[in-house]
């Protein structure tokens, strides 16, 4: 019930505003509400987002690339969307147990800059997984020109966003909440599917580079694993969609709504993981299974009770450590799915050393036949993926 259909002398406070179902007594004190689900649910994928982007970031400290920023950029768009989505709580239940009087400039100006912020955020979040395919997949051609046509994709998705909230939202000002928020509806249905679009391209593209790859079948799925995330991204956009279907023809919008918002969140945050996980994957090889403290457990769970497994752990411990004394850093191009060491080339070299520590000069003035032998080992310090 918008305020021009209130009767003359009504208390808006005291009118629910949309007519309940039948059976239906409004209740504006104790009444279902989403809010505990919207709490939970953005407390969990805020901190999982926000770990994983700190540890992005922290890994990635000294090499910054063009994906790195644009996972923080939408990290901070997507924290101030949520954090105006938990500012607007009190509109999480169903419309017929809101007051009319709730719905006043302060809800319209939330929903607008919700409406602005949320687009650039999520085109952040789901195109810093398509530059990281860039910085992966930076030798196929294919990839490159396939990358840059899901970003512009994306963009056209929901870059428009922006004007049209403007249009519904800051320059209808005279109308009713209901009115601005119906006139952009098919919008969102329109973006949801096509969300789903993008998110089944994000998830598919890299799925032949790597089934070509020149590795076994245990590290090709371990691999595909990593990117299998965005499935899960995929399965919230199906969701989200529904939801933003059924505000086409549903009553209780703002409680609809709010099943919408909570999409939206795990989405982007989603989106955000899904780009973070190949520099956990970087952290998880280089800091924590090289600390004393996963040997330690490692070797304990493994051993054999002959006291065999420690020795040989130590052994294989100091034996990496001189390794990686002697063979100087690289930086790695494709450092965010590896690990950081390049695999380094030892030379061993045939023949009898000098006091310099170089290979003597063979005489051919002697006579008979001379080979000179040159052997190369290539050691790999970890595995590389």
């Amino acid at each position: 019930m918008t305020s021009q259909q209130l009767p003359p002398g009504a208390d808006p406070c005291q009118i629910p505003a949309a007519m309940p179902p039948p059976g239906i007594v409004p209740n504006f004190t104790n009444h279902a509400t989403l809010e505990p689900a919207v709490i939970a649910v953005s407390a969990v994928m805020l901190t999982l987002s926000t770990v994983f982007v700190v540890g992005r970031v922290w890994i990635n400290m000294r090499r910054l690339k063009v994906a790195d920023y644009f996972a923080i950029i939408g990290y901070v768009l997507h924290v101030a969307y949520v954090g105006l989505v938990l500012s607007n709580l009190k509109f999480a239940g169903h419309q017929w147990d809101t007051p009319a009087c709730w719905f006043d400039a302060t809800y319209m100006n939330i929903l607008f800059a919700e409406g602005i912020i949320v687009g650039p955020a999520t085109f952040f979040a789901k195109s810093a997984i398509l530059l990281l395919y860039l910085q992966i997949f930076a030798a196929h051609k294919g990839m490159r020109i396939a990358v840059y046509v899901g970003i512009i994709f994306t963009g056209l998705i929901y870059w428009p966003t922006i004007p049209l909230d403007i249009a519904f939202n800051a320059l209808n000002s005279g109308h009713s909440w209901a009115d601005n928020l119906a006139k952009l509806l098919p919008w969102g249905v329109i973006q949801g599917s096509l969300a789903v679009v993008i998110d089944l391209y994000i998830f598919i593209l890299p799925q032949p580079v790597l089934w070509r790859l020149n590795m076994s079948l245990r590290k090709r799925i371990a691999v595909m694993a990593v990117f299998f995330t965005a499935l899960v991204g995929v399965i919230t956009s199906v969701v989200g969609l529904v939801y933003r279907a059924a505000l086409l023809s549903t009553i209780d919008m703002v409680y609809t709504q709010y099943r919408c918002l909570i999409c939206v969140v795990v989405e982007n945050s989603i989106a955000l993981i899904i780009g973070c996980v190949p520099a956990w994957k970087a952290i998880w090889k280089k800091h924590i299974t090289t600390s004393s403290c996963y040997k330690t457990l490692s070797s304990r769970l493994h051993s054999n009770g002959t006291g065999h497994s420690e020795g040989q752990a130590a052994k294989r411990n100091v034996s990496e450590k001189s390794l990686q004394r002697s063979v100087p850093r690289r930086e790695n191009t494709a450092y965010e799915f590896g690990n950081y060491y390049p695999p380094p080339i030892v030379h061993i070299q045939g023949g009898i050393k000098n006091g310099h520590g170089n290979p003597d000069p063979v005489d051919v003035s002697a006579g008979g036949i001379v080979r000179n032998f040159y052997i190369s080992q290539e050691v790999h310090l970890a595995e590389q993926v």
